[in-house]
């Protein structure tokens, strides 16, 4: 595995709207999973240690001020504000990951203020010096067609946005030197800028990754971000990304009766209802599009709340089984009211649990359940932690599991002070998983 990038400072930047923002606040919490001192610094923080104009006056943002103070005074005052900021961050322990402070902040307001382009360059050069001892690394968003880019970020953001910014945009000086208006003035000032950006990312000699994010896959550039930085993934991002990647490849959008390798859903579900009373919530852990386990149990009249870590399959769940209430959630960090439910299941689910958190998700689902209620979960039969690339055949689509031998899970499941039921072994394979019902003692909440 490739050891994690030695850097202090992590730079995103690009054209404005390519997502650098959400992808900051995605890496940072990466890197503080990872054990990592990370601070953010986003473009619109009051308080930036970087830029160099008042940008703020308490209640709005304001544009540079191109007009009465010379551009030169703008650059010399960002450089001594990369020097103070290089200064603070070598003397902490911290990284910071930041935006737009190479290009969209810097060299692109240079640019619409009318700087020429030998100043741009060496005023990059310069930044490049002072901030060599922080080992920067840049990612740079970019795309292909920047008018259709623009556009697209204007339908998104609403004409609000796009008002603004040809308002700002048609007042500096690269514009109004060349008489240039409208959307097609501001993309004629982003093409011009992306020459200059692209001629400087080719240049710089720091580590760099370069993503065109037209396609908007960013399940794919956020695995390169972290491939780049060599930064460990989190073991339940693995499988939130995963399922996010491989949910139709994994369950489809209907339930085939006849379909053999959903018929002993159908088989489990009624065996669990038959001694559920009429009526009592359940919890589905691990639902995944709610095909079939959460269809079946709402269909048969039951208050089924299911959960599950990825958005994907959530948002597939909440569409195909409307009759059932769904929470996309992490089910180690669930605050259920105690004896909330008559039933939980989880079939298939647990094993993508860190091994580590599952003996107190077993605690939390014995409190969870009423006097009387019914566990009934699919485990592990052979203790295993892993991971496999390109699972059910999807590229990208990396998932991990992590579980215990079957005997482990029974003494689990004791300690908590459930009465096992029954438990088997379900063969897959070259190997299994075991099927473990189990019930708290107690008499049954009346309904």
């Amino acid at each position: 595995m490739k050891t994690m990038l030695t850097t202090k400072l992590i730079v995103l930047d690009g054209l404005p709207g390519s997502g650098k923002s959400t992808t900051a606040e995605w890496l940072t919490l990466q890197l503080q999973r990872n054990g990592v001192n990370a601070v953010l610094l986003l473009e619109s923080d009051v308080s930036h240690p970087l830029w160099w104009y008042n940008y703020w006056n308490g209640t709005e943002y304001l544009p540079p001020d191109f007009t009465t103070i010379p551009i030169e005074t703008h650059i010399e005052t960002s450089l001594q504000r990369w020097q103070a900021f290089v200064h603070t961050v070598i003397a902490s322990d911290q990284l910071y990951v930041a935006e737009s402070v190479f290009f969209q902040n810097a060299i692109a307001m240079f640019v619409i203020g009318g700087a020429k382009l030998g100043v741009l360059m060496d005023y990059a050069n310069e930044v490049q010096m002072i901030a060599r001892d922080l080992h920067p690394a840049l990612i740079y968003f970019y795309h292909n067609d920047v008018a259709l880019a623009l556009r697209r970020i204007c339908a998104i953001r609403g004409r609000e946005f796009e008002d603004e910014l040809l308002y700002h945009m048609e007042s500096f000086p690269f514009l109004k030197q060349r008489n240039l208006q409208g959307l097609d003035g501001v993309t004629i000032l982003w093409q011009a800028i992306r020459v200059i950006t692209d001629a400087l990312f080719d240049q710089y000699t720091i580590d760099k990754l370069a993503l065109e994010h037209s396609d908007n896959n960013w399940l794919v550039y956020r695995k390169q971000i972290q491939d780049f930085l060599g930064i460990p993934m989190n073991p339940k991002d693995i499988v939130r990304t995963g399922y996010d990647t491989i949910s139709h490849a994994y369950r489809g959008d209907t339930l085939d009766q006849h379909d053999p390798s959903l018929a002993k859903y159908s088989q489990w579900v009624a065996e669990l209802t038959g001694m559920l009373p009429a009526d009592g919530a359940v919890l589905d852990l691990g639902c995944g599009n709610g095909i079939p386990v959460a269809q079946l149990l709402a269909d048969a009249g039951y208050m089924v709340t299911g959960i599950d870590i990825s958005a994907v399959q959530i948002a597939r769940a909440q569409i195909l089984v409307p009759n059932a209430r769904f929470v996309c959630a992490d089910m180690t960090k669930l605050a259920f009211p105690l004896q909330t439910f008559a039933a939980i299941i989880s079939l298939y689910a647990i094993i993508h649990v860190p091994l580590a958190e599952q003996p107190a998700l077993f605690a939390n689902m014995y409190r969870w359940l009423q006097p009387g209620g019914y566990l009934m979960v699919i485990v592990g039969a052979h203790t295993w932690t892993g991971t496999e690339a390109d699972w059910l055949d999807v590229a990208g689509g990396t998932m991990y599991w992590s579980h215990a031998d079957t005997a482990t899970y029974q003494q689990w499941c004791e300690d908590q002070g459930f009465t096992l039921c029954w438990v088997r072994f379900i063969p897959e394979g070259n190997g299994g998983h075991t099927l473990i019902l189990a019930q708290k003692p107690g008499s049954p909440i009346k309904i």
